[in-house]
């Protein structure tokens, strides 16, 4: 028989076939070792009978020590029989100095068997060693690191890893072995001390809670140094860009969290998405926008260049940096922003980018940042627009808490780069606001749901802050499903729909709500003020002070005391563009860098006129210009 002929997979009943008779020799020897040696030992050590235990010990022999690593040599062979059954019976049975070799023999003489299996027979065990190789896809090691980080993940068998490792042509055997066999050497020492620790306590030598200290303390080392070998290895090479592992414990917990918030539809309109890297604008409905995006192209990479301040300090700062999420100052002109862009999509990763720069308040489409049509062109990838339709209600803005609905997400456009350099800024813009706006088949699918949960007027207070009929400033309230004004009497109340009921006014919508406020006004064209406690965050650095703020057509202004200093500025509406803000707690801006945020000390509603009122300012103003 030749070489090729020896190469060729067994079939797979063969191997079925081999794989029972090791399973039942496995087995068989277990049983004989845990009835001739373990239960024996264990029944004198807890009768007291340390004599006897010896003596079950002495004569088991050289039988009872060749048994340990033959069992584990074929537990590793059957793959899915876990190595620790061993392991801990051998740290009962025997010294741990005769304990650990044996083991570490066992290892050596499983990775054997199992490189003969796989080299003369081609044996393979499909799904664990699958799952191994979309892990080794993202890693940017070499095999021999990657083999030991295996042994130092959680829930991957010893064999599997071995099968894996056999299965490369690019290994060879002496390195291959050895590499298990040390990389094994802290799995196999805790669960011989863990073993060692419960002969003790059956002796007497040692208490049930040193027992429990001992075994929580190799855990704990155990862990430790997994998170060691884990970080060094796994986490670091891929560190900052999306391939990092932790985007896929980003994503997956996304994903996780959506299937208890929301059912997402993808409708492609006949449109094929890019496989290679791609920029992805929709609009921003709702706070779960991109998790969504990023479940739909999922296991395609993409990252948002998402609001800087969540980026500033904590655990959340350290994921984002780490997956390559870009931080953007809310409507701050940054450079820097569009090269770590650029890089994004050269290194082979998609992005997505909300164009209307903020989250909508009503559910209707903001006016796009007027770079984006630029920034698009700049990345040279295809653009794909898409629209989300049912998500505004989900979570929105001004409403605590999600609601599980059903979101549609439609491809609108896929266009290549090569159209985007025949097309102007200008008119890549308006494709975009095309595409992310509603038209008349999103709004007749949200029409038609249903949203079954009361207190659909909850928080709406903190958006509608002055009543749409008469105009009183912060008296409507929230009852149930009912938006109240307790200077008129309006009473407004959504259906199951979650559209308002038949009113004189007219009103239909939260959006229709809003726009009544905004004509009421851009005709008023108030000057505001308001004394406000300030939050002024430096880098990661954080003060607080008092001051009183400032709004009209010409601009905004503050004044205070921020961290034992005196502050003044103003800026235009040029260099105001927007105030963003969040409902009932406070408004913010951007001054030399700094991250201002300023809270009403009273009515505290009156954020979302604030951030009205500078849209208003700012549109006139570029309106005139």
């Amino acid at each position: 028989m030749n070489t090729a002929e020896l190469r060729r997979p067994a079939p797979k009943t063969k191997q079925r076939l081999f794989l029972i008779l090791v399973v039942l020799l496995t087995l068989g020897l277990l049983v004989l070792f845990f009835s001739q040696l373990i239960i024996p030992f264990l029944s004198h050590q807890i009768r007291g009978d340390h004599e006897g235990a010896r003596q079950v010990l002495q004569g088991s022999g050289w039988r009872g020590a060749a048994a340990v690593p033959l069992i584990e040599a074929l537990q590793m062979v059957v793959v899915f029989i876990p190595a620790e059954f061993i392991q801990l019976s051998s740290g009962l049975a025997f010294p741990w100095y005769v304990a650990v070799p044996l083991c570490a023999l066992g290892v050596f003489l499983g990775c054997f068997l199992i490189f003969l299996l796989v080299k003369l027979w081609n044996f393979r065990v499909a799904r664990s060693q699958d799952s191994i190789e979309r892990i080794q896809r993202k890693s940017r090691i070499g095999i021999y690191p990657f083999l030991t980080l295996l042994f130092f993940m959680p829930v991957i068998p010893f064999g599997a890893i071995c099968y894996f490792g056999a299965s490369r042509r690019d290994i060879r055997y002496g390195k291959y072995a050895l590499t298990c066999t040390l990389s094994a050497l802290p799995s196999i020492i805790t669960s011989n001390v863990m073993g060692l620790g419960v002969r003790l306590f059956l002796q007497d030598t040692i208490p049930l809670g040193i027992l429990i200290l001992l075994i929580a303390a190799g855990m704990i080392l155990l862990f430790l140094l997994v998170g060691l070998v884990l970080d060094r290895l796994y986490f670091k090479p891929a560190a900052g860009t999306p391939d990092s592992p932790w985007y896929d414990i980003m994503a997956h917990s996304m994903k996780l969290f959506l299937r208890f918030v929301v059912r997402t539809r993808v409708e492609t309109n006949g449109l094929a998405l890019p496989d290679g890297p791609a920029l992805y604008v929709s609009n921003h409905p709702s706070a779960i926008d991109y998790p969504q995006v990023v479940r739909m192209l999922w296991p395609r990479r993409v990252v948002s260049i998402a609001n800087e301040y969540f980026m500033r300090r904590g655990f959340l700062k350290k994921v984002l940096t780490a997956v390559g999420m870009i931080p953007k100052k809310l409507f701050v002109d940054e450079g820097g922003v569009i090269l770590k862009a650029r890089r994004t999509v050269k290194g082979g990763w998609s992005l997505y980018l909300a164009p209307e720069g903020r989250l909508s308040v009503d559910g209707e489409t903001y006016p796009i940042l007027p770079s984006t049509g630029g920034f698009a062109r700049f990345l040279n990838v295809p653009l794909v627009i898409l629209h989300l339709s049912g998500a505004y209600y989900n979570k929105p803005k001004w409403r605590p808490g999600f609601r599980r609905q059903r979101v549609r997400i439609e491809v609108k456009a896929v266009i290549p780069p090569e159209e985007l350099r025949a097309m102007t800024p200008a008119e890549v813009n308006a494709r975009i606001r095309e595409g992310i706006a509603a038209d008349e088949s999103a709004r007749a699918y949200e029409r038609e749901l249903i949203w079954r949960r009361g207190n659909k007027a909850k928080g709406l207070p903190n958006l509608i802050y002055r009543c749409p009929v008469c105009g009183e400033l912060y008296t409507t309230e929230a009852a149930g499903n009912e938006l109240r004004c307790r200077s008129c009497g309006l009473s407004l109340r959504f259906d199951r729909h979650y559209r308002l009921e038949e009113n004189p006014a007219g009103f239909e919508t939260v959006a229709d709500l809003y726009r009544a406020l905004a004509e009421r006004e851009r005709a008023e064209q108030p000057s505001l003020s308001c004394a406000v406690t300030v939050r002024r965050f430096r880098e990661e650095e954080e003060d607080a002070g008092k001051g009183e703020t400032f709004l009209s057509p010409e601009g905004f202004s503050f004044a205070g005391t921020v961290g034992g200093e005196e502050v003044r500025f103003s800026l235009t509406p040029s260099a105001l563009k927007a105030l963003p803000f969040s409902c009932g707690e406070e408004f913010e801006t951007y001054y030399q860098n700094e991250l201002y945020y300023f809270y009403p000390d009273e009515h505290r509603e009156q954020c979302a006129r604030w951030a009205l009122l500078s849209d208003i300012y700012c549109e006139a103003y570029y309106e005139e210009e």
